[in-house]
C-alpha cells in the first residue's frame, strides 16, 4: 500500500450478481497482505479508505489458477490501481492435455501393431517355429490337435438364457431410469 491511509480491499466473485463486496484485507500505509481466493469466477476488486470509506478505485479482473499477483494503488488526485502479475498462472488444463495424449499414443500404437500383424513378413518371423523342422518333429498345432480328442458332437449342449430373468432386469434399468431422473424433470 503505497496510499498515505491504511485502505480495505473488498472482493467478490462475479458469479454472485448484485452482490455486496466483502472486505478481505486491511493493509496500513506501506503495508501488504495475502489473499488466497477462488478463480473459478472473475472477481469484482474495490479499494476503500479505512477512515473515510471513500472509494478509491474499482476494476475487474479474472485471477488465474496458482497465479501470484499485485494490487497497485497509486496516490494521485483521482487514485489507480492496477493488478501486476508477479507468477503467471499454471494452466488448469494441463492433466487433460497429457491424458488425451496418452490415450492418443495409445490408439496410435494399438494400430501399429495390428497393421504390423498383418503384413506377410511379421507372420513368416513369428510362426517360424510351427513347421516341422529338419528332423521331423511334429508342430505345435498338430500336437494340440492330437491331445484334444473331443468332437463337437460329444461337447455339452449350451445352456439357454432364462428369458423373464432378462426381462426382469430390463423392467428393472427401465424404472431406475426414472427414479434418477424424476420421469425426465
Amino acid at each position: 500500500n503505497t496510499f498515505p491511509t491504511a485502505v480495505d480491499v473488498l472482493m467478490q466473485s462475479s458469479d454472485c450478481y448484485q452482490c455486496q463486496l466483502r472486505p478481505v484485507a486491511t493493509l496500513p500505509h506501506g503495508g501488504s497482505s495475502d489473499i488466497v481466493m477462488d478463480t473459478v469466477y472473475p472477481a469484482r476488486v474495490a479499494v476503500v479508505e479505512q477512515n473515510t470509506s471513500t472509494s478509491l478505485c474499482r476494476l475487474g479482473y479474472h485471477f488465474g489458477e496458482y497465479g501470484h499477483y499485485l494490487l497497485n494503488i497509486w496516490p494521485q488526485e483521482t487514485p489507480q490501481c492496477a493488478v501486476t502479475v508477479t507468477r503467471e498462472p499454471g494452466s488448469t488444463y494441463l492433466a487433460i492435455w497429457v491424458a488425451c495424449g496418452v490415450y492418443v499414443m495409445l490408439i496410435v500404437l494399438f494400430n501399429l501393431f495390428l497393421w504390423i500383424r498383418r503384413k506377410s513378413w511379421f507372420v513368416k518371423l513369428a510362426f517360424w517355429r510351427k513347421n516341422t523342422d529338419a528332423e521331423g518333429q511334429e508342430s505345435a498345432q498338430d500336437i494340440e490337435m492330437q491331445g484334444n480328442p473331443t468332437t463337437e458332437s460329444e461337447q455339452e449342449p449350451k445352456k439357454e438364457r432364462l428369458r423373464s430373468l432378462d426381462t426382469f432386469r430390463g423392467i428393472c434399468l427401465t424404472i431406475m431410469l426414472f427414479v434418477n431422473f424424476g420421469g425426465g424433470g
